[in-house]
């Protein structure tokens, strides 16, 4: 069973020709992981969130193709959240499940750059949990132009802002994005939680950046 998603988001993934010059051969590699990661999960709906400049890669538009749908996919540009309910009303769907409560929408955002954009941008991470939806990403699908290290774990579990889990087995997210097998290689994490918002750490977003400035 292959993860399915109702949105894939695309932040600031630029042209490579806007991008500094010293950083082309990274967001190459970067794109076209995405491109990979992608074709491993089901979904048919596509927003590209790029702000400033407003297009986004070619790599990604000439090549991105999902398991079920191929390059049979639905791909607006959205700035905020009124325009993606507005182009997707049948992926933002408002039902109600077995518990009578509303169903979520399984968001998977995928750009740069980490803790700035794919956290703050009107369609990040930050702004999809604080309207009570889960989002979920995964170490391929997230960049930091000129930071070396790898995206693991511990890149998610140090996020100051947002409480990560890994989708394991026997899990609700394992049932929504999992393999069902008994390890899940290579695991999406999810999120649909804020740090300050639950009382796990002391570090507000006002506070976070104070320290970043100063």
């Amino acid at each position: 069973m292959n993860a399915h998603f109702d949105l894939v988001i695309l932040i600031d993934c630029w042209p490579i020709d806007v991008l500094p010059e010293h950083s082309h051969n990274e967001a190459n590699q970067f794109y076209n992981t995405i491109v990979n990661r992608l074709s491993e999960y089901d979904f048919k709906n596509v927003v590209l969130a790029a702000y400033d400049p407003t297009e986004t890669s070619k790599i990604i538009l000439d090549n991105i193709h999902s398991s079920n749908h191929g390059k049979d996919l639905k791909i607006k540009k959205c700035d905020n959240m009124v325009e993606v309910f507005r182009e997707f009303p049948e992926a933002c769907h408002s039902g109600k499940n077995s518990y009578n409560t509303p169903n979520t929408v399984n968001i998977l955002i995928c750009g740069h750059t980490w803790q700035s954009c794919t956290h703050w941008r009107p369609l990040g991470f930050i702004p999809w949990i604080q309207q009570n939806q889960s989002v979920a990403t995964h170490p391929d699908l997230v960049w930091n132009p000129g930071d070396l290290e790898a995206f693991d774990q511990y890149v998610f579990e140090d996020d100051p802002f947002i409480e990560w889990q890994k989708a394991v087995p026997d899990t609700f997210p394992a049932y929504e994005l999992g393999t069902g097998a008994d390890d899940v290689e290579s695991p999406c994490y999810w999120a649909n939680s804020l740090k300050w918002a639950n009382g796990i750490g002391s570090t507000t977003p006002e506070q976070y950046h104070h320290r970043r400035e100063t």
